[in-house]
């Protein structure tokens, strides 16, 4: 039932003019976008207020600082030695 559906929808998308299929495009990309989070909300209010001068990164991806380079170790991984000294 839904390949005939999309089926349908796919040809009746070649018979829209270019303005249309635009509309359709701004329509389709509102819907799919990720709703804000109420904490993405109250970033943007605050940066609009003036409060903040830029939106924090998220907590889960923290910036690589440039002055702590990555650090070569030999032997085996850390996570086995980590894993053998909780054994």
């Amino acid at each position: 039932m839904a390949s005939v559906n999309l089926q349908r929808l796919l040809k009746e998308l070649k018979a829209l003019t270019p303005a249309e299929r635009r509309e359709l495009l701004e329509v389709v990309d509102a819907t799919l976008a990720p709703a804000q989070t109420k904490e993405d909300e109250l970033d943007q209010r605050l940066l609009l207020d003036g409060v903040i001068s830029r939106v924090p990164e998220p907590r889960g991806a923290p910036a690589r600082s440039p002055e702590r380079p990555l650090v070569e170790v030999s032997g085996k991984p850390l996570s086995e030695t980590i894993v053998e000294e909780r054994r």
